[in-house]
């Protein structure tokens, strides 16, 4: 399955663009730090459970983990260094929560930021690059791998998403595969996360991650209609906050 643009339209914009379909009103919106955990509660999977909120410092370091520690590795060629850090999506300052759902199988970390003063939405397009950084080698304190990045597909109801297989090569062990699909909905970023078996036939597991984004989305736009937010029929509530 070859990678393609992708999108509500099918189709990427160009970095720093948006979609035909996106109001102008919507990226004036801001978001509170309450807000962006409600809409992280909101993740429900397989019949309907909803896993625990992580805020501060337990979601920085899942989400550092699920990118190879690049915010603190030191990467080969240097120029990569920076995309692979705001690839991430999330910087210290901003409103963000995430969570965990799917199965204990096949786990689905899904993370939810808000933007301030467009930093995210000046970082999105560092996730169109990864492809460019492919391979990138990483050093951190227990040692050094490799990453490579390869363009997939998938399609969210947000205004932008890109989908990308990231592997990682270490010295003495099988190759490790994840799919990620990130998208931009006015100023809510989100992404969604998995292993993955077999980095050519993803397609499954693509549609279960935009079906999580596609959760969110349609709980940022509850906000926008100035609704409460409501979880999905069968939803079960969701079992807390973890916070720093």
């Amino acid at each position: 399955m070859d990678g393609v643009d992708v999108g509500r339209d099918a189709a990427v914009p160009e970095a720093g663009t948006t979609s035909s379909g996106a109001a102008p009103a919507k990226g004036a919106r801001l978001f509170s730090q309450a807000e962006v955990e409600a809409l992280a509660g909101l993740v429900a999977g397989p019949g309907g459970a909803s896993g625990k909120v992580l805020t501060g410092g337990p979601l920085w370091d899942q989400n550092q983990s699920l990118h190879f520690g690049a915010g603190a590795a030191r990467v080969s060629p240097a120029e990569c260094s920076g995309v692979l850090a705001w690839g991430m999506l999330m910087t210290a300052g901003l409103p963000a929560a995430g969570t965990f759902s799917g199965t204990r199988a096949e786990p689905v970390f899904v993370a939810v930021t808000a933007d301030r003063d467009a930093v995210l939405a000046l970082a999105f397009p560092s996730i169109f690059k990864l492809p460019d950084c492919s391979p990138a080698n990483l050093t951190i304190e227990d040692g050094s791998f490799t990453a490579t990045y390869q363009r997939a597909s998938a399609f969210t109801d947000a205004d932008q998403s890109f989908a990308v297989i990231a592997t990682i090569i270490t010295e003495g062990r099988r190759p490790a595969h994840f799919l990620r699909v990130a998208a931009k909905n006015g100023t809510l970023f989100v992404q969604a996360t998995m292993p993955l078996a077999d980095p050519g036939d993803y397609r499954d597991e693509a549609n279960r991650l935009t079906g999580y984004v596609n959760q969110v989305v349609r709980g940022e736009q509850q906000l926008l209609d100035g609704d409460t937010i409501s979880p999905a029929p069968g939803q079960v509530p969701p079992a807390g906050v973890v916070r720093s």
